[in-house]
Parts: C-alpha cells; structure tokens; sequence
C-alpha cells in the first residue's frame, strides 16, 4: 500500500520532473506518538517537534516527511502543510486526513500538501490546466480528481527550480533502495531489470521500445535512464550531456559516461574557487547583496563594511548565531564578525509579516557612521518557537578577508578548503569538490580535448516535460509513517531562507 501511494504521487511529481521515493516506513501500532485532535495547526505542531525530537535524533535520512492519520480535522479538512520547507528538515512535514474508502482523494492531498512544502501556493481562478476544470492546487477538494498541475503551479516550479531552495533534492540516488520493488514506478529497484514510468492516463512513455514489465527485451543494453537512447536500446556511446548547470561558475554539467544508462552524480566546482562577488561553497556563488535583495526587495544592497562592527555585541543587530541553553545570543569574535549577521542597507524597510502561530520576525535596525557619513545597519533574526532564535546570516563563500571566505559563521583562509580533495598538481582544468579534474566535458592532462556532445530531443526525457530542469529528475526521498497514522519523508538539506507559512487544504471551502 504505501509504494501503491507513492507511484500515483509520482505521477503526478513526474509531470514537472520531480521523483518521490520511498525510503522508509514507521508504523505506529501500539498508539499515536504525538497528539493528535481536531486541531490541524496543533497536530501539525506535534508532528513537526516528532521530526525533531525523534526521527532526526535516529538519523533517518529524508527530506520530508507526510503523516497519513484516520483522525478526522474540523472543518473536513483534507491536510495541511508547512509551505517552502522542503529543504528545511526541521519543517519539511504536512498532515493528511486517510479514508481507505476514498483512495484518489488521499493520493490528492498527499500529492496537495507535499507540493505546499516544495512552496506552491493555491491556484487563482486565473490559473488553468489543459484537461479539467480542477487542477491539483485547487483551494478545495471537488468530485472531479485533477490529473495536472496549472500554468501557474509549473510557473512556480519552474522558479523554485532556479533558486538555491531545492538544492537538496539533487543527490539523486543511480538505483533507489527501495522497502520492496514495485514495477511500473520508474525506479530500478531490486528484481529488476529496467522500470518505466506509468502516467496518469496509463500512455506508454519511450522507455517502453527497450523495456517490458522490468524486463529489458531481447537484444536491449538498457531500458532506463537519461543516457539510454531509447531508439537503439543501447547506452549513448558519446559524451552525451545529461545534466546542466546550475551556476554558470560554481557549478559543472555532468555527461553520460557511455558506460552507465544513468547519469553520473552530481558534482560541483571545488569549494573556495573564486567566483563573481566571492568563492564558491556546495555549487553555489552567494553575495551579501543577493541575501539582502531575497529578504528585503530589490532596493536593497549590502551595508558597509563598519555594520560588521556590531556582530562583536551579541544582541539582536549583531551576533554569530544564539546559544539555546543559555537563551543569549553569541558574540563574534573579531576575525568572524564578517561571516555573522547580515547586515544589510534598505532605505525602504519592508515589512515581513508571517502568521503569529508559526513564528515572529524581529527586523532591526542600527546607524553607524563611516566614512563621514550615517549608515544604515538592517538585520533580521527569526523566531521559529520560543526562545528559539535563528540569525539570517553572511551565506558561506562570501569574502571576508585577504583570500579568505566564510564557512558556516567563521572566516577561515580559502586555501585550508581547496586542500580538502585537492586535485593533483598538473590539473588545468575545472576540478571538483571530490577532487576530479577535468569535469567540465574536456579530457587530456591540460583538459583541453573536447569532447563532442550530443542532444537529441526525441529521445531526452527531460524534452516532453513542461519544466526543462537543470536535473534530468530531481529526486525526493520519502519516508512513510503509518498507524490510524500515517507518515511519509523526503531526504532533505537544511536551507538558509525563510520558510513561509502554514497552508491547509480543505474539502468543502477555499482556506
């Protein structure tokens, strides 16, 4: 039953290239472990603090987790849900209402609430999707079953997918380990050959020419994957590239190895490369003035440098983070002050406004003079529970000194990063963060042989899905609860944005 649940989510998730997999399940059969009422935001609460307190301290492995329950909330409600979460372990969760006897509308508020994790909002009456008059982030739930995301939930993939907030997804695993195998979900799992993907309207996807109830057919090399050419049943032989880049200077595209129908994993540039603004950190070149812009609009620019100053304080404008025993917050050092609290200049405050119950904002401001002048110092700290306060601070990589960068709130000297998996001497060419040379498409000992690159359009998989994403799947590991409870998780990284939030969906009126 739970894989059963997970392969009709996918096909929905396939639609706009994303995988669900199913990476544990957790049975409550001698009582509920949280509290569990007719109040959603509670239970929801009490779901979140098991995350916390229970499943991370086992070192489970996810990036979101989905509570199926037969408790029925007020108001009929179908589920609720964190929103932007999803690489917020923490807070990567939703709640759902299961009714065995009406299975097609559980796979619809699983699919409904898990995609208010990854950041969707509602649909508008503006939003359409080309078969129904519902689509799946309908507010409610109606007698039709939506079989499609709208024009503007993609949209909001689409973004989602440029931005840092799904970096976590991208670990995809070459063959899944999976609880038992299940054909028809896409996966090579154990028993099988090849797996190709059932769709909503059960059409046969192009995998099928090499694959036949995971089984590859007689004379087929391979039946699955990005780097199988599905009209020759064989392995792309060229170096045929099978996924982009994600930033033009911190990132590296990765190429069918002509060995393996999978694309190999995903690598980056080696942390510490300079990059425009700073030095690369996990494939990404993050400046102040980007954090600033995401936090308080597109006026808004980094301070200067004298605001650093105030992070040697330890108070709300100016600290390296917040001790939660001591309830105080932390005073950087002198050499860290750069890489603490972002300081940030707006002459136009914003206002960021969230729901009470789900956590306060605590925006600050403070003038230093510098230069012969007054400047502004703009800071924010979040509350996500009481007395439980987190700093938005410098992003790793930015420069906080002569060659050297910030990693997770010191300043540490750029070489002690690049010494980590160095690559050997006579490398010219990109190295990545695992220490390979010449990762960018090129061979030879100077990197500079090409090598060609081959695009079909018929036969990528990615060609006939509405979100051309830099992955050719972005996977999400989901782990699976059950008693009258159920929940489901998805592997997942912290990330440095805000979370928004609390979205519900409910199955008679719009919320």
């Amino acid at each position: 039953m739970n894989q059963e649940i997970i392969s009709h989510i996918n096909k929905y998730y396939r639609q706009v290239n994303i995988e669900i997999v199913l990476v544990n399940v957790f049975t409550w059969k001698t009582g509920n472990k949280i509290k569990i009422t007719k109040n959603s935001t509670a239970t929801l609460y009490a779901f979140t603090n098991y995350l916390k307190k229970e499943i991370l301290k086992r070192g489970v492995k996810l990036d979101n987790l989905q509570l199926l329950t037969a408790f029925k909330f007020e108001g009929d409600l179908a589920g609720k849900a964190h929103r932007t979460t999803i690489c917020n372990i923490k807070r990567s969760v939703s709640i759902n209402n299961y009714n065995p006897e009406d299975f097609n509308h559980v796979l619809l508020s699983t699919a409904h609430e898990m995609a208010h994790n990854f950041g969707l909002r509602h649909d508008s009456d503006n939003c359409m999707c080309s078969r129904k008059d519902v689509c799946v982030m309908y507010p409610y739930i109606a007698n039709e079953i939506p079989t499609e995301w709208s024009d503007c939930s993609i949209r909001e993939f689409r973004k989602l997918f440029q931005s840092e907030e799904t970096d976590c997804l991208l670990d995809v695993p070459v063959k899944a380990k999976q609880l038992s195998s299940l054909c028809g979900n896409g996966l090579v799992e154990e028993g099988e050959q090849c797996d190709c993907p059932t769709t909503i309207d059960n059409k046969q996807t192009a995998c099928s020419r090499c694959c036949n109830n995971c089984t590859l057919r007689t004379g087929a090399e391979c039946g699955s994957g990005i780097c199988c050419d599905f009209n020759t049943c064989k392995v792309f032989k060229q170096k045929k590239r099978c996924r982009i880049a994600r930033s033009s200077e911190c990132d590296i595209e990765e190429y069918c190895d002509g060995k393996s129908e999978f694309c190999p994993r995903d690598a980056i540039v080696h942390d510490g490369n300079k990059c425009r603004g700073g030095f690369c950190y996990s494939g990404r070149c993050t400046t102040n003035d980007q954090q600033c812009k995401s936090l308080w609009g597109n006026d808004a620019r980094a301070a200067n440098q004298e605001c650093y100053n105030n992070n040697v304080y330890g108070d709300e404008s100016g600290n390296c983070g917040f001790d939660v025993r001591s309830k105080q917050y932390i005073k950087c050092r002198e050499e860290d002050k750069r890489c603490g609290l972002l300081q940030c200049h707006t002459d136009v405050v914003k206002k960021i406004d969230y729901p009470k119950d789900y956590y306060t904002t605590t925006p600050a401001r403070r003038a230093v003079f510098a230069n012969r002048r007054w400047s502004i110092c703009q800071t924010l700290v979040v509350e996500f529970e009481p007395n439980e306060m987190t700093s938005i601070s410098v992003p790793n990589g930015n420069e906080c000194g002569d060659d050297k960068m910030c990693v997770e709130g010191r300043c540490v000297h750029r070489r002690d990063i690049l010494n980590k998996n160095k690559c050997r001497n006579d490398c010219r060419g990109l190295c990545s963060n695992d220490g390979v040379c010449c990762y960018d498409g090129t061979q030879g000992i100077d990197c500079s042989g090409n090598i060609s690159v081959t695009s079909n359009t018929k036969n990528d998989q990615t060609a006939s899905n509405p979100i051309n994403n830099r992955e050719s799947t972005v996977t999400s590991k989901t782990n699976n609860y059950e008693h009258s409870s159920t929940p489901a998780t998805l592997k997942t990284h912290k990330s440095n944005f805000l979370m928004k939030p609390v979205h519900s969906h409910n199955r008679n009126k719009k919320s």
